[in-house]
């Protein structure tokens, strides 16, 4: 923790919260999902963090897994050429099976994971608002419309973690990384110590097609939700228009956003959402503290051969406090 104060930055929540760090990096014997770079005479040297999918799921097989880089770091003045590779490497002897990933790297690293053998791509933020909303969150100007919800006839159903536990869903793991099922929801958003998160279904015909994980981000009175992870059928997507809009009026959300790769994007618009871009309104991210400005999140991953991605914001450390009062 005082590394990550020193050399990563000064009062980084991880460097506060002792709570927090356990909840991503403690395992159950007492280690840490953490690479330590030591010298006996210059001490600690670089640190690798790492969150393993299967932290969530231990169910989730060793070659189905997605090891997430979290913290990845070396003190430059140390004179160790080639030091942060070498606890990559090492990281790779560990999880020889595993896939790597990394989620909200720097606009300038692209290029140096795609030269270690990484795909490198960036999500994009689609955002849907409420009609009904006298809130204003999103910066717009004068000509600029904004998305509202379309019709569509799938009902959100909210499940608790019995509920999900016993959700079978039709999903075909081995085609997409990371590879997930309703067990790593429980414990990833349900188990939360810190964000209340919570699970819908997203049903057809009274049938569950998929589930997606949303919590609520507030600015002074304003509100809005964010989906942070989906599983399950992309198609179902694109009845979910009504289905949000009534969860944006039970929430008093002016908007809903979900930042994904991987997903068509027929289906998202077909539910009334659009995509960001540079020069339409601009629609927050980041609330801890909040920022009006347009934000990029890339990411790099490794995957088995044949497998797709499919990244969302909660994937690796993305989507994880960055204030924490009277952090302990």
């Amino acid at each position: 923790m005082c590394f990550i104060d020193e050399h990563w930055r000064k009062g980084h929540v991880l460097a506060k919260s002792r709570r927090l760090l356990d909840w991503q990096h403690a395992c159950d014997d007492g280690t840490y999902n953490f690479l330590l770079a030591w010298d006996e005479a210059g001490g600690l040297l670089g640190i690798l963090g790492y969150i393993p999918s299967s932290r969530y799921d231990p169910a989730i097989a060793a070659e189905e897994d997605v090891i997430w880089l979290a913290l990845w770091k070396t003190r430059p003045e140390a004179g160790r050429a080639g030091l942060g590779l070498a606890l990559l490497r090492e990281l790779g002897r560990l999880h020889p099976r595993a896939q790597l990933g990394v989620n909200g790297i720097n606009v300038t690293h692209p290029a140096m994971y795609r030269s270690l053998g990484f795909q490198s791509d960036e999500l994009r933020q689609y955002y849907v608002t409420n009609p009904d909303s006298t809130g204003d969150l999103i910066s717009t100007i004068d000509g600029q419309s904004i998305p509202v919800p379309r019709p569509g006839i799938a009902s959100l159903k909210e499940l608790d973690a019995t509920a999900l536990a016993a959700l079978n869903l039709p999903i075909r793991e081995e085609e997409t990384a990371p590879s997930k099922r309703p067990a790593y929801f429980i414990r990833r958003f349900l188990d939360h110590p810190f964000y209340n998160y919570r699970v819908f279904a997203i049903e057809l015909h009274g049938e569950t097609h998929a589930i997606l994980a949303v919590r609520l981000d507030r600015h002074e009175k304003l509100r809005a939700l964010r989906i942070v992870d989906f599983l399950g059928d992309e198609c179902a997507l694109s009845q979910c228009g009504t289905a949000l809009y009534d969860l944006m009026k039970e929430a008093d959300a002016h908007y809903v956003d979900f930042w994904q790769f991987g997903l068509r994007e027929e289906h998202l618009l077909a539910a009334g959402f659009a995509a960001t871009t540079e020069i339409g309104p601009i629609v927050p991210t980041y609330f801890e503290p909040f920022v009006l400005a347009r934000a990029r999140i890339f990411f790099a991953i490794k995957t088995g051969v044949g497998r797709m991605p499919r990244i969302f914001k909660a994937d690796g450390d993305q989507d994880r406090p960055n204030k924490i009062e009277g952090a302990s």
